[in-house]
Formats: C-alpha cells, structure tokens, sequence
C-alpha cells in the first residue's frame, strides 16, 4: 500500500488525485516556504521533486480514503488532515530529494511555521477548517518592514538622539513597543521568527550542495515574501543600517532617510562587498549567498587555500554573524534577559577557568577559540 488520495485546497480552488505517498510526503514538507495558493504549493513543491505539477489532477473534491489513506492540505485553512499510513507527516522533517527520474538518498529537512495545524480524522478536518479559514481571512497582517524601513525609523531618531549617544538611541528604538508593530518591539520583531529562517536557509545550503542546484525559491510578488520572517542576515544587515544612520545623523527626517536608502543600495554598505539590499532580499526568498573560492580565500600563501581555489567544485556559502554587533543584550539574538545574563554568567566561568590553568596547551587553545566562536 503506498498511494493514497491527495486533496489540496485553497480559497478558489479544490483539487483531489491518487498519487504515491511519498509525493504527499513533499506536498506537505512544500508548506514550509508558506505558499497561499495552489501555483505557489506547486513551484514550492519543485524543491523536493523536479518537474512535478498539479496540471492532471481534477478540479474535485473527494474525503475517501484510497490505497494508504488520505492527506488533504488546505492553503486557507492552515490545515493538514493526513490519515495515512505510508509515512509519519508531521510539521517538522525530512524526505528524500526526487530529481524527476527517481528518489535520491539526499534528505531535504523542513519546518512549517507555527499557523499550521496537523488533524488525524476526516470528521475533526470538517469540524475545524470552515472556522480556521474565517479565522485566517480576517486576520490582519502587519508590513513589519514598513515600519522598520520606514520613515518612522528617521522620525525616531532625530527625536531621540540629542544627546549625541548612538547606543543609547539604538536600544531605545529597538527596546520601545509600538502599537503599528502590534504592540511589539522592534527587537521582538526582529528575532520572532528568526529560527525557523536560518534552519531553512541551512537546509537550501545543503541541498544545493548535494543536488548542485539552486532550490526553488520564495516569489518575490508573494505573500510569503512580503511578510517574511527576519533572519539572521537580516538582523545584522539591520544593525549596520541603524548604525550608519546614527553616524551620518541629521535631526532633518528626510536627510536621514537619504542616508538610509543610499546605504541600503550601495556595495559595501554592510561591510561584505555586497549590496545590503540585496543580501536582506536573497534572505527574504531563501537565497544562500554563495560565494566564489576566490572569496573565501583566507590566505593566498596557504596551499589548502590554493587546492581548494582549483579544485572545489562544490558551491560555497557566505555567513553573516553577531560577531560585529555591540555586546549588549539589546543588540543581541537571545530572546530575553534571563537568557543574555545566563550566556554572561557561563562566559565569565569559562574564562575564570581559561585563566586559572584548567585547559592546557593546543587542545586548551582550541577549546577556547570554539567557545569563543559559539558564544558570539
């Protein structure tokens, strides 16, 4: 028994075919780049199997089981029935990359935000789904980025830094709750969905290594992309823009918005050789940075170095980090205080023990210089 019936469904259409289970499998690992409509759960799909379209399944709507069971996705209701016994489809995973002639042993991990909901019945679908889709409809999503790149970002600073303090005016915009963030503070915004983007970006790394292809992305014109999560990348990129506001400051709101875009838009403008709009963007649709061997040369002397420049040809990957941010919570990635202070606290016992003799020689170095590295 390995088919089953397919049921995907958003707020215009319906469609149901017997496919494979494993087909089912990807359909739902598909949801983690938020598709909304059925086209978008169809390009979102060619990440997992090459080729595969919705275009032979008929426009229908059929809740029987057939062969291994039943697996309904409905796009407007954030709901997934699986009622299946070929594979265990849950919100967070892996399933094996199809290149469109068979299953490859490369695993392709996933993780579906938070909205969706996992049933195991027919009866609780029907129960939940007329009032998870009126719920979704009319839930209003906030464009946090109009407000973050927005003209409220200049308005706040030239209010707020007239006593010439950078830091103070930094932490002050991202620690303030503001009711067009939904009554969030810029920081929560930042780091709330902050996990689930680096995992996915990570996952799109490691496939592209694998398969040696770039993986289907997120479209630019839709939802997903507009109101997309912030990264790590982004956060940094984020850092760097307010920061460079507060140096060229002008208590002039449109002066500083000059300043802004121009940043935003220039190479260098985040100190890695790259336009900052365009690194926050390729985040926004899941585009690893890949990097040329060139770039990431660290020593042109070191004959490692110069194998790797000849011979890699598998694609590498540039990272951005919190090693430039200022070491305070407010410009940090843990999410609360009780957290930072905790980081402090096992940093500060650490170096205690660093210093009083405890880790000696090259391994004691070595221990070191990792912690160092996963701390930051």
């Amino acid at each position: 028994m390995s088919q089953i019936r397919i049921v995907l469904t958003d707020s215009t259409c319906t469609l149901t075919e017997e496919i494979h289970g494993s087909v089912g499998a990807a359909i739902v690992a598909s949801l983690a780049a938020d598709p909304e409509t059925i086209p978008e759960l169809e390009l979102a799909l060619g990440r997992f199997i090459a080729g595969e379209n919705f275009g032979w399944y008929s426009k229908s709507r059929n809740l029987t089981p057939y062969d291994a069971g039943l697996v309904v996705v409905d796009l407007a209701a954030k709901l997934v029935l699986s009622d299946q016994n070929y594979t265990n489809i849950g919100p967070k995973g892996e399933v094996d990359y199809h290149d469109g002639s068979s299953k490859t042993d490369i695993p392709v991990r996933y993780w579906l935000s938070d909205d969706w909901e996992f049933v195991r019945s027919v009866d609780e679908y029907e129960v939940k789904f007329r009032k998870r889709r009126h719920e979704f409809a009319q839930r209003r999503r906030t464009d946090y980025r109009s407000v973050l790149y927005g003209t409220e970002l200049s308005a706040f600073l030239a209010a707020n830094f007239d006593d010439g303090d950078a830091t103070s005016c930094h932490a002050k915009w991202l620690m303030t709750p503001r009711h067009d963030l939904d009554g969030k503070t810029p920081r929560e915004v930042l780091l709330e969905h902050q996990d689930r983007v680096d995992f996915d970006l990570y996952s799109r790394e490691l496939q592209w290594s694998f398969v040696g292809t770039c993986p289907a992305l997120i479209p630019i014109e839709s939802a997903a992309f507009r109101y997309s999560g912030f990264g790590t990348h982004e956060f940094v990129m984020y850092y760097e823009l307010i920061r460079h506001m507060l140096e060229e400051f002008s208590p002039v709101v449109g002066e500083l918005e000059e300043v802004k875009e121009r940043w935003l838009g220039s190479p260098d403008g985040g100190g890695t050789s790259r336009v900052p709009s365009e690194i926050i963007e390729a985040e926004r649709r899941r585009l690893p940075l890949e990097a040329t061997c060139q770039e990431m040369m660290i020593d042109e002397d070191c004959p490692i170095c110069q194998m790797m420049q000849s011979e890699f040809d598998t694609p590498t990957f540039m990272h951005l980090d919190g090693g430039s941010l200022e070491d305070a919570f407010e410009f940090s990635m843990y999410r609360t205080r009780e957290e930072w202070d905790d980081n402090r606290r096992q940093w500060e016992e650490f170096n205690r023990r660093f210093e009083a003799g405890e880790f000696s020689g090259s391994l004691g170095t070595g221990a070191y210089e990792e912690e160092v590295d996963r701390r930051r």
